[in-house]
């Protein structure tokens, strides 16, 4: 279990190598990393693997490349010291070049009708401080304040010895025996069991592992200090891993502006050409089916109210989007689960059109977030929060960035205790401007530093760049989508955010990745179609 004590002498006709005392600190046990590539281990399934080309420092399962081994990781089960379940993985794992020096010894343990049986390999650095916190005693667990021990570096393994159906057969004492009765020099155990730990010992060191004095069952690769050196991310074994993918897009006007003509509008792909509702998003239906939660900018009132507000301070730029409330079953048929509402058209027909929206929205059962709203969402176990701000005022007529700032931090601190992955969307910046601002900047940083996994922004019509802080990704404009505030876009060219969130088995973010996926906002030349497509779907 640990294997850092001071060197002891050579026992019985053995030559004993146990491991060196020495230990490096290290704060590297959890991060995040946020790039279309992650840098954590792979495992590729047993019927694809290519062994030839893995590294030393790849992970891999045993029971693939090992035949004829056994397997029972007791801190996957109530039976051990703490007689709790540690962590929640049943198949054991360790770098390549450890598990290559453990397949020649049971070769050779074969070879004289004995066979392995795994009891702990690599463990993840959270077990290891749940085991410290139940056993503070450095003889036994490796204090993980000071850093990776072999366990928690995929290069140390718990083994005992069994016949070929797998019976254990006998050996100094049972695992986790915490006491002199497993130290390698204990004398008063039968000669069976003494012989048993010894050719145990001796194969092992013969194939480059070291023994550790206190634990007849633990030994560690030789190689230690190597993977020490280069200990690389936090490996997450597959089988623990909740992954959660959200798909994110821009601004959706599924309406007709006040004034705008009626000749090839949204409205009429409604209501004269008769277009169901599941059209306007049946080019990305393939991307939107490869997600669990797809999230949308809704730019538009779901009202028969008339009556418009006030816009006369923004002169021929004012502009009011409302539509039939049936409309917003085309957000469920096209596969959207949530939209953001903080934003400068949702109040285009004040509090009556506001509240007819989120009734709309609620009985099309679509989860609505931003101005007062928080949204949560759970999925597969996994809590996520939704909040929404929109930095332009209701009427485009400026809002208080020190009041946004404090309700951004407030919202989070809220949301954080109530989920498990914070997304923000923000409605910002300048129309038409291929470029983000500081002021974009500072309400981003404001919402990470607060606790937000990942940042959507959407409002100039077109693209932004993607950037991250603190390896959370950035948005800064989705562009526009389906998108009814204009008979032929301007801008064509969208995107669909793909973002993958994994969590751990206390759904701790551990990881997230991220992909562009090209989009055209418009399939026909010179004239929208109010139907975006996939530039790699098949639509």
């Amino acid at each position: 279990m640990i294997e850092e004590p001071e060197v002891a002498p050579v026992i019985n006709e053995s030559v004993v190598i146990y491991d060196d005392v020495s230990q490096t600190e290290s704060d590297d046990f959890h991060s995040n990393i946020s790039s279309d590539e992650s840098s954590q281990p792979e495992i590729i399934p047993s019927e694809e693997i290519d062994y030839d080309s893995l590294s030393d420092f790849d992970y891999i399962e045993l029971t693939a490349y090992i035949p004829n081994i056994f397997v029972d990781m007791k801190y996957a089960t109530t039976d051990n010291i703490t007689k709790k379940e540690i962590y929640d993985f049943k198949k054991a794992y360790l770098r390549y070049g450890t598990a290559k020096k453990l397949k020649k010894a049971a070769e050779e343990l074969e070879r004289e009708d004995l066979y392995l049986m795994i009891w702990d390999s690599y463990r993840p650095t959270q077990a290891q401080f749940a085991l410290w916190e139940a056993v503070p005693d450095e003889q036994y667990i490796a204090n993980p304040n000071k850093g990776h021990n072999s366990h928690t570096l995929g290069c140390g393994v718990d083994i005992t010895l069994t016949d070929k159906d797998g019976n254990l057969i006998e050996m100094p004492t049972g695992f986790d025996e915490f006491s002199p009765k497993a130290h390698r020099t204990y004398t008063q155990i039968s000669q069976t069991s003494r012989e048993n730990a010894l050719l145990l010992e001796n194969i092992m060191i013969r194939h480059g592992f070291n023994a550790y004095k206190y634990e007849w069952w633990h030994y560690t690769d030789s190689n230690l200090q190597m993977y020490r050196e280069n200990p690389g991310e936090e490996f997450v074994p597959p089988d623990t891993v909740t992954k959660i993918t959200v798909s994110a897009v821009g601004d959706c006007i599924l309406a007709n502006g006040f004034g705008f003509d009626y000749q090839d509008s949204f409205e009429y792909y409604k209501r004269e050409l008769k277009k169901p509702d599941e059209y306007f998003f049946s080019g990305v239906s393939d991307i939107f089916a490869q997600s669990h939660l797809n999230i949308a900018n809704l730019e538009n009132a779901f009202t028969t109210h008339n009556q418009r507000v006030d816009k006369a301070h923004q002169g021929n730029r004012a502009f009011w989007f409302k539509s039939n409330p049936a409309y917003a079953r085309i957000l469920k048929s096209g596969g959207i689960h949530a939209v953001n509402i903080a934003n400068n058209h949702i109040m285009d027909y004040g509090e009556k059109g506001y509240e007819d929206t989120k009734k709309a929205l609620t009985q099309a059962d679509i989860k609505y977030f931003g101005k007062d709203d928080i949204a949560f969402a759970e999925i597969k176990g996994v809590k996520i929060a939704l909040t929404g701000y929109n930095t332009l005022g209701d009427y485009e007529e400026g809002a208080d960035t020190n009041l946004i700032l404090e309700k951004i931090k407030t919202d989070l601190e809220k949301a954080k205790k109530e989920s498990d992955i914070q997304i923000v969307s923000f409605h910002w910046g300048i129309e038409y401007e291929p470029q983000y601002n500081k002021e974009q900047e500072l309400y981003a940083i404001t919402a990470i530093e607060a606790g937000a996994d990942l940042i959507l922004g959407h409002h100039p019509h077109i693209l932004q760049e993607v950037k991250s802080y603190k390896n959370v990704p950035i948005v800064y404009s989705l562009g526009n989508f389906v998108y009814g505030g204009s008979k032929n876009s301007r801008e064509k060219d969208t995107i669909i955010f793909q973002t993958t969130f994994s969590l751990d088995i206390n759904n701790t973010l551990i990881n997230t990745k991220y992909k562009k996926i090209p989009a055209k906002i418009q399939t026909q030349e010179g004239l929208n179609d109010y139907r975006p497509k996939a530039e790699i779907n098949n639509n």
